[in-house]
């Protein structure tokens, strides 16, 4: 009856339609609508699906975790994602989604006054893979680099070359600024325009499914082929002194043995290796401005070409031996700091430098004995064992002393202190017919020396002598002994009471701008005192005797006593040289005083222990901090001596502070002091610098810690603008400004 009913209700509607104008529709008689999700393609962080409508005038989605609540029609079409709708139909691409991980999508649809709902849709995203790369370096060249790559699960590639100086970036950082590549890519990549001879750093990054990986290569170029210097050396001469082996490479006839002359293809290396050895040993030499072996040092005498040529930058020599031939083999790949590169190979003989495998070991000698013919000044010394093999050392002593003292001594050409020597000798000259050292045996005989170092010790308390001795003959036996005893004809048995001196009078007087100081110590005045110690200090160049402790020695560098003019006189007794000493200085800034203490023992073997405490006449101690703050700095003049080199004297305003920066500019074309800033630097590294050596504090040299000095020329005016900041070794500290005129620059 409902089914007749509403077919009734139809025909009769039909029937009005047919007979009466269409009417407008009511919101009762709008059709239903529907919406059907299809399901596409599952990825890792995304899903695709269709989306498809009828009767519907807009369309929204949820994608949810499965397992969520599902929502309401009303909650979809409010905070769904809207689609647009062409045919009823929408394709849908929902990203940002967890991989591995299972959802289920809903949707609804409306018109203007009815609303469907769809089916829901399951679909999970599939396993995150991992994304990898490899990179490979094809080919280095002086200007350009080739790789490959090879990269997986990368939805993007892309590559960055820098300095390797610089900081290295993360990987979204190469992606973002990088140049991109086909991830699927086998062909090599090419990068050019680069700098010969420079370190970089190859970056390669990859990126998949929001992940990504990167891969850094550093790499250096090679020399432009135009730059490099190629040799085949065929001639090397050596010599050495002590660490220090200075070898020349040429093409010079090996039989011109005096005719070794600097030419333009002549290499010079400075090399610093084991001193101990009397041939260059193996090993990786590095160019260094250094001397701590093994290195080669670069600052002064490595060079290529002529005498004073060009000085090197970087690089190495890898030296190897032989071991059967005992040749040597040089493979030299250098920089030169004029930008070229040298390459470079030897093998064979190095002249007065061969390689010696023969060794004579004399473990322990067993008697030793020393006569002297001048009270102590030179001694004649024998040491032997019981198989006959003896050593004859003529030695030189520092002064007159009863004993031979301690010192390392080494074979000289003349009779310098602690040296041992052939008495024969002349200045200048090495004869050997008085030091030998005889070999015991079937292959024995006398030989000569050509190296040699003898370390003598004293154990005061046992009364005995600590001597080693190592050294080269002539004839390539290296020689190492030992000996540990006393020494007839030189005893040690003097007195070990400490003799404790409490001096209260000091005055001092200075040399060398204060690098070298004269005191004078005593009880009461001179006249009336039991001990006049006098002490000869070379130390930092200051006002004062700068803090520290000062050793007996040979030599005018800091921290040294001289040992000819460090002495003490005893009343009634006369004066005596030390064979040891040692000076022990305190300086109170507070009340301007010194403490002094001086350990030492004098030729006769007594030991004395001398204090002072108090002020010193002559050597008043300047506390940094009363350097006044206000100095003004009011008179400039300059002088140009030759080339680029350029004095220029600055003073304040009442003339109590001098300073004299000696300049080297770089350009000697002009009559003026170019614009630049000037520091404390060396001729054989720097060109424009300012020389310590002749550069002077209130007549001081070598007073300057560090000067950082701004020159700025005004050729309009002919004027200067000039700041600077001085620190002096003592810590004192002075900056100023000017701005004017300076006399003598530009010069007439």
């Amino acid at each position: 009856m409902k089914k007749l009913a509403l077919l009734c209700l139809a025909a009769l509607g039909f029937s009005l339609m047919g007979c009466n104008p269409e009417p407008t529709p009511t919101p009762s008689d709008e059709a239903q609508p529907s919406i059907t999700l299809e399901k596409g393609s599952e990825n890792v962080n995304y899903v695709t699906f269709t989306l498809t409508t009828t009767n519907a005038t807009e369309a929204r989605y949820m994608v949810l975790e499965d397992g969520t609540e599902a929502p309401t029609l009303d909650a979809i079409l409010t905070e769904g994602v809207a689609v647009e709708l062409a045919e009823g139909k929408a394709e849908v691409k929902a990203e940002g989604l967890e991989a591995d991980t299972e959802y289920m999508v809903v949707a609804a649809a409306k018109n203007v006054t009815k609303v469907a709902g769809s089916n829901t849709l399951y679909l999970k995203t599939t396993a995150q893979a991992e994304v990898t790369l490899d990179v490979e370096l094809v080919q280095v060249a002086h200007n350009a680099i080739n790789f490959r790559f090879t990269a997986e699960n990368a939805e993007r590639v892309a590559y960055l070359v820098q300095n390797a100086s610089k900081e290295i970036p993360e990987a979204s950082e190469v992606l973002r600024k990088g140049d991109e590549v086909d991830p699927a890519s086998k062909e090599a990549v090419e990068v050019t325009d680069l700098d010969p001879v420079k370190d970089y750093v190859l970056l390669v990054a990859a990126e998949g499914a929001g992940k990504t990986t990167m891969v850094e290569l550093a790499f250096t170029t090679k020399d432009d082929p135009s730059n490099v210097i190629e040799h085949n050396y065929t001639r090397v001469k050596g010599s050495k002194y002590s660490s220090n082996y200075y070898l020349m490479f040429s093409y010079e006839d090996a039989n011109e043995a005096d005719n070794f002359a600097y030419n333009e293809k002549t290499l010079c290396l400075d090399f610093y290796g084991d001193p101990e050895k009397d041939y260059l040993p193996a090993g990786t030499y590095e160019v260094k401005e250094s001397t701590e072996w093994p290195c080669l040092n670069s600052m002064r005498y490595s060079t290529y070409g002529y005498d004073n040529g060009v000085l090197l930058k970087s690089g190495a020599v890898v030296v190897s031996i032989d071991p059967d031939t005992k040749a040597y083999t040089f493979d030299i790949d250098l920089q030169l700091k004029d930008g070229r590169s040298l390459k470079a190979n030897y093998t064979g003989d190095v002249d007065n430098m061969p390689v010696v495998d023969k060794v004579f070991v004399n473990t322990d000698y067993t008697s030793a004995k020393a006569t002297t013919a001048d009270n102590g000044l030179t001694w004649a010394l024998t040491l032997a064992d019981d198989a006959g093999n003896a050593a004859h050392l003529d030695i030189v002593n520092a002064f007159q002393s009863p004993y031979i003292v301690n010192n390392t001594y080494t074979i000289s050409t003349s009779a310098e202190e602690f040296s041992a020597k052939p008495m024969a000798a002349e200045a200048g000259q090495f004869d050997n017919t008085t030091s030998t050292f005889v070999v015991a045996g079937e292959n024995g005989g006398e030989f000569k020396f050509a190296t040699g170092t003898l370390t003598v010790d004293i154990d005061w308390e046992a009364k005995e002598y600590l001597i080693s001795f190592y050294g080269t003959l002539e004839n390539g036996y290296i020689i190492e002994s030992e000996y540990e005893g006393a020494v007839e004809g030189c005893s040690l048995e003097q007195s070990e009471e400490v003799i404790d001196v409490v001096m209260n009078r000091a005055y001092a007087s200075s040399y060398e701008s204060g690098a070298n100081w004269y005191i004078t110590l005593s009880q009461e005045n001179e006249q009336q005192s039991n001990y006049i110690l006098k002490l000869d200090v070379y130390s930092k160049p200051m006002q004062f005797l700068a803090a520290g402790v000062y050793e007996l020695g040979v030599g005018t560098g800091e921290g040294y006593l001289g040992v000819d003019a460090t002495t003490l006189t005893v009343a009634g007794q006369g004066q005596y040289n030390f064979t040891e000493a040692r000076l022990t200085v305190e300086t109170n800034l507070a009340d301007k005083t010194y403490t002094m203490i001086v350990s030492g023992r004098v030729q006769d073997g007594r030991t004395f222990l001398m204090s002072y405490v108090g002020k010193v006449d002559g050597m008043e101690i300047v506390d940094s901090a009363d350097t006044p703050s206000d100095i003004t700095w009011s008179t400039f003049s300059a002088k140009k001596w030759y080339s680029d080199n350029w004095e220029l004297t600055v003073k304040d305003s009442a003339e109590q502070y001098t300073m004299v920066f000696d300049m080297r500019t770089g350009d000697s074309s002009i009559n003026y002091i170019p614009s630049n800033t000037y520091v404390l630097g060396e001729s054989y590294v720097d060109t424009i610098y300012i020389d310590n050596n002749y550069s002077t504090f209130n007549g001081s040299k070598k007073a300057f810690e560090s000067v950082t000095l701004n020159i700025e020329y005004l050729e309009a005016s002919q004027t200067y603008n000039v700041s600077f900041e001085v620190k002096l070794v003592d810590g004192r500290e002075f900056n100023g400004t000017y701005s004017g005129a300076i006399a003598g620059s530009p010069a007439a």
